[in-house]
């Protein structure tokens, strides 16, 4: 990927409110939107398995996005908690 789209799409996703985040093929969170930071912070959140920074009760249904995402990568996949 070329670094300029990579900077281009990371100015473009920061600027989102919403907490988003991107995480890895083990589901280790990589980046994570301005939204996120600012509610969460990130220090203790980069690296970690997403799954284990979630409400319990919102896990099964998030281990279920990630199954779809990796099963179709290039298909939309959302959920809402």
């Amino acid at each position: 990927v070329d670094e300029t789209e990579v900077h281009r799409l990371d100015a473009v996703l920061s600027a989102f409110d919403n907490a988003a985040f991107a995480t890895d093929a083990d589901r280790r969170i990589l980046w994570m939107s301005r939204g996120m930071t600012s509610a969460y912070g990130t220090e203790h959140l980069l690296g970690k398995d997403s799954l284990t920074q979630m409400h319990p009760d919102d896990v099964e249904a998030a281990r279920d996005l990630f199954v779809a995402a990796r099963a179709h990568p290039r298909r939309k996949v959302r959920g809402s908690g």
